[in-house]
């Protein structure tokens, strides 16, 4: 006889609520009890059992239970929906059983059942969901809740548990992930600009000299000290200039000291190597 209980888990430090559905399932030959057992059930009035069922048959119904798949195998399945029942993701957890290939056939079960059930069920609806498949005959039909049913306060199995908690720790690891890439994002953005104001700052001292070549670029090297404040400067060997090009280079980046500094105090370099290029 095939049998299933229920388990819902109300999370704690802010997440959203869950619903665990646990499928434990017995081959037994009485097809005709569990036929009962079904009509029984899915007559039941209690709304979070005809939820569950309304929401395990839609997906049951996409589903079809590879051949190959080992008896014992289970998996469980996060499914994230939007109120209206449409399934944003379906994503197996780290203790699914599956091959890749079963899972990948659970996952897109559930995104072929979108929209789950939903209306009738509003205040019943749950934004995260986590299945259990497994262990349920192919061909048996998806129904039996049979009493005795787990206390929808029951604490958590330690399947779950894991469940949770890995979900938990993937969360706050893209939590994080987005958090230093938007850091390093703002620190990139900060350090051009510091350094687009001091080229600006090179180019308004410099003062051209007679037969200079135009777009063609110097490299140089500039230590300073915080505060903007200029301890020495030098062309490089590859600069293209002449010697009074690069004499002009360097008396304009005397001439603009101190260099900006006020607000680019976290992206200050002591030793910065520049380009510059005339934009006059």
């Amino acid at each position: 006889m095939e049998r299933y209980r229920l388990t819902q888990t109300d999370l704690g430090d802010g997440m959203k609520p869950w619903v665990a559905i646990v499928a434990l399932a017995m081959a037994f030959d009485v097809a005709a009890q569990d036929a009962a057992s079904a009509v029984q059930m899915r007559a039941s009035n209690d709304p979070d059992t005809r939820y569950v069922i309304a929401t395990l048959d839609a997906i049951r119904s996409q589903w079809r239970r590879p051949a190959d798949l080992p008896a014992t195998a289970e998996c469980f399945v996060l499914i994230e929906q939007r109120p209206g029942g449409e399934v944003v993701s379906a994503r197996v957890q780290p203790e699914c059983a599956f091959d890749r290939n079963a899972a990948a056939t659970i996952e897109a079960a559930v995104i072929k059942a979108s929209p789950l059930p939903y209306r009738d069920f509003e205040s019943r609806f749950r934004p995260e969901m986590l299945l259990r498949f497994g262990n349920e005959d192919s061909n048996a039909p998806l129904a039996s809740l049979p009493e005795p049913m787990r206390r929808f306060d029951a604490p958590p199995t330690p399947v779950e548990q894991r469940a949770i908690q890995a979900e938990r720790d993937a969360r706050l690891a893209r939590i994080r992930a987005k958090r230093n890439q938007a850091l390093r994002d703002a620190q990139d953005a900060k350090r051009r600009l510091y350094l687009l104001e001091i080229s600006s700052s090179i180019n308004d001292a410099w003062v051209r000299p007679d037969h200079f070549p135009r777009d063609v670029a110097c490299p140089m090297r500039i230590t300073q000290a915080p505060g903007g404040r200029i301890d020495a400067v030098e062309t490089l060997p590859d600069c293209p200039y002449d010697e009074d090009g690069r004499r002009s280079v360097v008396a304009a980046v005397l001439r603009a000291e101190p260099l900006p500094y006020e607000g680019f105090e976290s992206v200050f370099e002591r030793v910065l190597t520049l380009q510059f290029l005339p934009r006059k």
